[in-house]
C-alpha cells in the first residue's frame, strides 16, 4: 500500500497512528452515545459504517494525508 502511494517507508507509521486515533476517539464518543441502543442494532450499524469507511478509504486515498484521514474514520467505525 505504501509503495502504491509512492510514500517512503519511514512515513508508513502514520497510517497506524490514524487508525489508533480513530479508535481512541470512538471509545469515548460511541460508548456514551450507543448505550441506549440494542446490541444487534449497534453491530449492524458498525458493520455498515466500517464497510463504507473502508470503501471510501480505498477509493479516495491519493497520498499519505488522505489515507491518514480515511483511516481515522475506519478506526472510528471499527471501534463502534
Amino acid at each position: 500500500m505504501i509503495n502504491d502511494l509512492g510514500m517512503p517507508l519511514s512515513r508508513g507509521g502514520l497510517v497506524s497512528a490514524g487508525l489508533f486515533i480513530g479508535n481512541a476517539a470512538a471509545i469515548v464518543t460511541l460508548n456514551t452515545a450507543l448505550a441506549r441502543f440494542r446490541p444487534k442494532t449497534v453491530l449492524l450499524g458498525a458493520t455498515l459504517l466500517q464497510a463504507a469507511a473502508l470503501a471510501a478509504a480505498g477509493a479516495a486515498s491519493r497520498d499519505l494525508w488522505s489515507l491518514f484521514v480515511a483511516y481515522l474514520f475506519v478506526g472510528f467505525a471499527g471501534r463502534s
